[in-house]
């Protein structure tokens, strides 16, 4: 009798081991992987590659650093924003591959005051920013320009060092607007009842193109992605499901993105995640809102896409 049940458990935990293969695929990263995340909603989306034990996973302030240790081969795969993914192709020669858009969205007008309700409410204001020369400043220009306004003409950009001086203005002086993508807008809002967004980005954006605003993506070294193709197609399967488990906000989720420093508080990594920004597009869809995003942004200025818009060979499986 003791035989019969010795050889019932196990094949009750052979079948229980067999399951949960089968509902993982049965996969598993062939090496260790250096992944490099961005604080913010660029790096949110990959909380839950933290917990493979074959994944080192660096939390970065500055896309800048992430970048350096991408290119110096000290990381396989990040998340960045998504001019980089075309700056980094001119500057590598071909040299990385997009992989999906993680991020739509997230830049906002806030104001300390109630006159902005549309971008032609700007007329003759100054916008506080930071982020000269990067994506804010094309996304804000050309949004202006489509509704017939021009930066230093009709509207005047006050250039700060960075988004925490910005924040720091709008919350001391009642009537200022500013340019502030999340986590900022929901922190500077939690403290201050008087400064609400103004306007979404996103929305402008979408009225002006028919797309989403596109501002966090997941790229990889070229050489990674030939030399590992099957590790990199796991690994999408696992961002898109770690996409998934941090739109549903659940305490977990929340708290490993606090305890990673990706947000600094849980109610304000709530109220990013209701903003709706947390995407996962494959690599063709990618394609198909990022080449007119590049379009838009070499049109204002070549060099803010690297001196040309990259091929759809930058694309992950697009030949």
């Amino acid at each position: 009798m003791k035989s019969y049940i010795k050889k019932a458990v196990a094949i009750v935990l052979a079948l229980g081991m067999m399951l949960a293969m089968t509902a993982c695929g049965g996969k598993d990263l062939s090496d260790q992987v250096r992944i490099g995340a961005l604080v913010g909603p660029t790096g949110m989306g990959l909380i839950n590659l933290q917990d493979d034990e074959k994944i080192s996973m660096e939390i970065f302030q500055s896309p800048t650093d992430v970048v350096q240790k991408l290119v110096a081969g000290e990381l396989d795969m990040a998340c960045v924003p998504s001019n980089m993914g075309a700056l980094l192709d001119a500057k590598t020669n071909g040299g990385v591959r997009i992989l999906a858009d993680i991020v739509n969205g997230g830049l906002f007008i806030v104001e300390n005051g109630q006159t902005v309700q549309s971008l032609a409410d700007l007329n003759g204001k100054t916008v506080v920013a930071s982020g000269k020369g990067g994506t804010p400043e094309y996304v804000l220009a050309a949004l202006l320009a489509d509704a017939g306004l021009e930066i230093n003409k009709d509207v005047k950009v006050q250039w700060l060092e960075d988004h925490a001086a910005v924040s720091q203005k709008v919350m001391a002086t009642e009537g200022t607007i500013g340019l502030l993508p999340e986590p900022m807008k929901s922190t500077i809002i939690s403290k201050n009842p008087a400064i609400r967004a103004a306007i979404d980005l996103d929305a402008a954006w979408n009225e002006m193109t028919g797309e989403r605003l596109p501002m966090g993506i997941v790229i990889a070294r070229k050489d990674f992605v030939d030399e590992r193709t099957e590790d990199v197609d796991y690994l999408l399967e696992m961002v898109m499901d770690s996409v998934t488990a941090v739109q549903t906000k659940s305490d977990d989720v929340v708290n490993k993105i606090v305890e990673a420093g990706i947000i600094p508080d849980p109610d304000i990594c709530k109220a990013v995640i209701d903003d709706d920004l947390l995407v996962f597009l494959s690599a063709e869809e990618t394609k198909d809102i990022l080449t007119p995003f590049y379009n838009t942004l070499f049109k204002m200025d070549p060099t803010a896409v690297g001196g040309k818009v990259p091929g759809d060979e930058i694309y992950y499986g697009i030949k």
